[in-house]
C-alpha cells in the first residue's frame, strides 16, 4: 500500500469539504498530511527539511512511499514570530488600492506606514527570485536524500500574469493540474478560520470537490494507474450531499460540528474500517 506524505497549505487540508488527500486515503493510501492552512513556501520547505533530517535518523523503511508537495502562493511571506510561524501576504490583489488580504502582523493591524516599507522592498523580481529558490532547495534536498517518488504541484496565482514558472529541474515530476482559489465554487460554505474572531465569518473560495475529485484522479492514475474506486465513489456521493445541505455557519461550535460530521463520514468508508492516520509528534513538525 503506497504511502502519501503530503506538504502544502490549505489546498492538501482544509476545512469540512474533501480534498484530494481525503480522497486519496479513503481509496486505499496510507496519508501523512503535514500541510498547513495559511501558510507560505517557507514553512512548507521547513516542515519537509524536518522530515528528511528525522528520516536520517529514523529511516524510512516504506519503499512505497510517495511525497507530494503542493507550493503555494509565492507572494506570501513566512516568517517566525516567538517560536511560532507567522505569515504576512498575499501582497497583490486584484485592486491595487485595496489593503492586503489577510493582512495581521502577530495579531496587530500592519500600519499604512509598514505597508508601504514592506510593498517596495517585496517587488515581483524578489517573489520571482525566492519562488525559484525555493524549488532548487527542493529538488536538491530529493536528490541529495535519493528520493524519485515525488510529485510536485504548484498554486496558481491571483493573477494571470504573475504566474511564476517552475524551474526545469521539477517539471518532469510536475502534476499538471490547477491547485488554487475558485471564485465561483459549487457549494457555498461558510467558514471561521482558526486566527480569525467569529464576526468575521467569510465564504469559502477554495477549490470545490469537483476539482478536488480531478486532483484525485490524477494522481491516482500517475502513482499506481489506477481510477478511483467503488467504496470511494459512494465517500464522494455521500460527503458531496453533505455539503450541498450544508447549514449556515454562524458560530465556532457550528463549525466545530460540520468539522466532526464531515470527519465521520469519511471515517465510515476508510478501507479495513481504519481510522486516520495521526499527524507525527507535534512538537517536531508544529
Amino acid at each position: 500500500m503506497s504511502t502519501l506524505t503530503i506538504f502544502g497549505c490549505s489546498h492538501s487540508n482544509n476545512g469540512p469539504s474533501p480534498t484530494y488527500a481525503d480522497i486519496l486515503e479513503v481509496d486505499g493510501f496510507k496519508v501523512k498530511n503535514f500541510a498547513h492552512p495559511g501558510r507560505g513556501n517557507e514553512y512548507i520547505l521547513a516542515k519537509l527539511i524536518q522530515y528528511l533530517r528525522i528520516a536520517d535518523i529514523m529511516p524510512i523503511t516504506d519503499n512505497d512511499r510517495q511525497i507530494i508537495v503542493q507550493l503555494t502562493y509565492a507572494d506570501r511571506l513566512g516568517e517566525i514570530w516567538n517560536d511560532e510561524w507567522d505569515n504576512i501576504g498575499p501582497f497583490y490583489t486584484k485592486s491595487k488600492t485595496k489593503n492586503y488580504y489577510n493582512l495581521h502582523y502577530h495579531d496587530e493591524e500592519i500600519t499604512q506606514e509598514s505597508q508601504k516599507k514592506i510593498r517596495e522592498k517585496v517587488t515581483e523580481e524578489y517573489m520571482r527570485e525566492k519562488y525559484t529558490n525555493i524549488q532548487y532547495c527542493i529538488y536538491s534536498l530529493f536528490k541529495l536524500h535519493n528520493i524519485r517518488n515525488f510529485h510536485i504541484m504548484a498554486a496558481e496565482h491571483q493573477l494571470p500574469e504573475r504566474c511564476f514558472q517552475l524551474i526545469p529541474e521539477l517539471k518532469q515530476n510536475y502534476v499538471n493540474a490547477y491547485v488554487g482559489m475558485n471564485p465561483n465554487p459549487k457549494y457555498k460554505i461558510n467558514i471561521i478560520p482558526a486566527d480569525q474572531n467569529v464576526d468575521r465569518i467569510r465564504f469559502d473560495r477554495h477549490m470545490d470537490i469537483d476539482q478536488h475529485t480531478f486532483l484525485a484522479k490524477k494522481l491516482n492514475k500517475r502513482i499506481r494507474s489506477n481510477t478511483l474506486s467503488e467504496n470511494t465513489l459512494k465517500y464522494l456521493a455521500e460527503v458531496e450531499e453533505f455539503i450541498a445541505n450544508f447549514p449556515c455557519i454562524e458560530t465556532r461550535e457550528q463549525y466545530k460540528r460540520c468539522i466532526d460530521e464531515a470527519r465521520l463520514i469519511k471515517e465510515k468508508y476508510l478501507n479495513n474500517n481504519k481510522k486516520p492516520m495521526k499527524k507525527l509528534d507535534p512538537f517536531i513538525y508544529e
